[in-house]
């Protein structure tokens, strides 16, 4: 191991506990609930591990929306507590009510070193903004050999996400001038040199976060708010809100977890995704159906978009009871570069007893005693060497891993052959995702218009946007102050005056 790579080992283990501070500005007007709304929410608090007694705004997942506020919807599993922002996990390590302070640490760094995915964080800014600790860490993905030399970059150690080689960059860098792509972390404490054992060793202990005080906005000052806020609505805004909250929820489906735009299915109605791309949660793993023919979801990698798939129907079994010719929605997917055909042939019997066979594995033809299959590289014809003594009745082409299928020149047993049509192939999807990247880092949810299915459509807090919030509503105008507003603000006096009796 070279010294460059040793230098920076110290870096793995602070990654691995690092937690980012965020200082989170409660909506304090919206502290004083309804009594009405108080009766149905009660006065319980999400308790969850170490993190209890946590009331409004926060709500438990599960608890009616107006138990707590958009974006602010806690999870718990195992007892530990998660927060979706921006359709990213994060672990909850601490919320402190009283100065407004939560401490949370992107889930995916906490699992590993080397995280199945790494996705560019970005903060809903009408709910949180950075303790001035936080400073940024970059990821870059596989960078040519020339731009590594003249620039600060760390080789992760065994580290690869769908077969791209992961660097650590040590300080600022302009455009991504020699790396596919990158990602920005968000971490704490760091001052960007290499020797952090005792940083990592203090971190295990805790920071001390200072949260950002607010001035406590009395009921009338509410009041006055939602009057403003009623005159100055838009048209768009009830549905506009309801879709985004919708939208901020993520697909989960066995080891699939946190998947958001273009996929839906489950708890993500259609409008949430694009219609291409609906995933069916009826077994222990997702399926995607591409051009009528079913693909299980072995991974999905968001920060590259590449997901990877294995033909349904060849899962756990080379010798399916109905064979079919894949073909591929080549508008909105395409063949990852490490995969190549393999051409399957069935039905196969030996001309002549004693024949020596290669590449056989076994396979019944209608259950006809004596018949097998044989695999090859597509494209090789049957007057090939591994073609001579043998007679087969058809073939089919099925998708794999290249590196994945290299393994079979060596081991060409059944049991290989599985293992191979098992692990999948990748394919690389295009669905907006240059207007999703814009929507998501503005605090949007991605989507589709339901009059239009497929035409991309951002879900704001406050309606409906062609890109990305605050950008071309796609809503219509403001309401009047009229009759509704009025009696709104007497309903709400009223309230008022009563709780304070």
């Amino acid at each position: 191991m070279n010294s460059q790579t040793l230098s920076w080992l110290p870096i793995l283990s602070f990654l691995s506990f690092t937690a980012q501070f965020l200082i989170l500005q409660f909506p304090l007007c919206f502290s004083f609930p309804d009594a009405s709304f108080y009766h149905s929410c009660g006065n319980t608090t999400f308790d969850c591990g170490s993190i209890a007694g946590i009331g409004y705004p926060f709500r438990g997942h599960g608890e009616p929306e107006y138990c707590g506020y958009p974006g602010l919807d806690l999870h718990c599993q195992d007892g530990i507590a998660t927060v979706y922002i921006n359709n990213i996990k994060y672990r909850v390590l601490d919320i402190d009510q009283a100065t407004q302070t939560m401490k949370i640490a992107i889930e995916d760094i906490l699992e590993s070193v080397c995280p199945k995915d790494l996705v560019s964080t970005t903060l809903d800014n009408s709910l949180f903004e950075y303790a001035s600790s936080v400073v940024n860490i970059d990821f870059a993905y596989n960078c040519s050999t020339w731009f590594r030399l003249i620039t600060s970059l760390f080789p992760i150690p065994s580290c690869n996400i769908s077969g791209l080689d992961v660097y650590l960059v040590v300080g600022s860098w302009g455009p991504d001038l020699g790396c596919e792509s990158r990602v920005t972390v968000p971490v704490v404490g760091w001052d960007g040199s290499l020797d952090l054992k005792g940083l990592g060793q203090a971190f295990r202990g805790g920071f001390k976060s200072l949260g950002k005080m607010h001035p406590q906005l009395f009921p009338i000052s509410c009041i006055f708010v939602a009057i403003v806020a009623l005159i100055r609505l838009p048209a768009s805004l009830a549905q506009g809100n309801e879709q985004y909250l919708n939208c901020s929820q993520l697909f989960q489906c066995g080891n699939i977890q946190g998947i958001g735009y273009p996929f839906w299915g489950g708890n993500r109605s259609q409008s949430c995704g694009h219609p291409s791309f609906q995933l069916d949660c009826t077994g222990e793993a997702p399926v995607l159906t591409i051009k009528e023919r079913p693909y299980r979801v072995r991974s999905i990698g968001k920060a590259t978009y590449v997901l990877t798939v294995a033909r349904q129907e060849f899962w756990n079994d080379s010798c399916p009871q109905y064979l079919y010719n894949a073909t591929l929605d080549t508008e909105h997917f395409s063949y990852a570069d490490d995969t190549n055909d393999l051409a399957l042939y069935y039905g196969c019997t030996a001309l002549a007893l004693g024949n020596t066979l290669q590449n056989q594995f076994s396979c019944l033809a209608n259950g006809t005693v004596g018949t097998f299959g044989i695999f090859a590289p597509a494209g090789v014809t049957t007057s090939t060497s591994i073609f001579t003594g043998v007679s087969c009745n058809t073939s089919v082409n099925v998708r794999v891993n290249s590196t994945a299928s290299e393994g079979l020149s060596s081991n060409s047993t059944s049991e290989k052959l599985t293992e191979v049509l098992d692990s999948g192939f990748g394919l690389a999807w295009e669905a907006n995702n240059t207007n999703c990247q814009r929507c998501v880092g503005s605090g949007g949810a991605c989507g589709s218009n339901s009059s239009n299915p497929g035409s991309f459509v951002c879900y704001c807090s406050d309606g409906d946007y062609a890109v990305s919030c605050g950008s071309n509503q796609t809503g219509t105008g403001a309401l009047p102050f009229d009759l509704v507003s009025s009696g709104f603000f007497w309903l709400v006096l009223y309230d008022y005056v009563s709780l304070g009796r």
